[in-house]
């Protein structure tokens, strides 16, 4: 009986001396993953507050453009009535022409 107690723990012996470096490679992966994880969490920060910025940045120049596009869509009679003073042309009493029906 003794010898078998003494077999198993001769067993037991060798599982632990071959899984040792095993352990050893699995706290240095540990390590690793951990320390890679808090470097990707930080690249992940600073990627979100840029992200940020050039959100705001972005919002602001598609305000500019939207004001850009309603300037050019306004009417051509608009621009010629900010450009030209009204009744320059026109005399004293004058009707303008009326052009007659086809």
């Amino acid at each position: 009986m003794k010898d078998q107690f003494e077999q198993i723990r001769e067993q037991i012996h060798e599982i632990r001396n071959f899984l040792g470096p095993l352990d050893i490679k699995l706290e240095g992966l540990d390590y690793q993953i951990k320390k890679s994880r808090a470097v990707f969490e930080l690249k992940t920060a600073e990627l979100e507050s840029k992200v940020a910025v050039h959100s705001s940045e972005i919002a602001i120049h598609a305000e500019q453009i939207r004001q850009i596009q309603i300037f050019l869509k306004m009417p051509q009679s608009m621009e010629s009535r900010i450009s030209t003073p009204v009744h320059e042309n026109k005399q004293a009493g004058e009707t303008p022409p009326v052009k007659p029906p086809e």
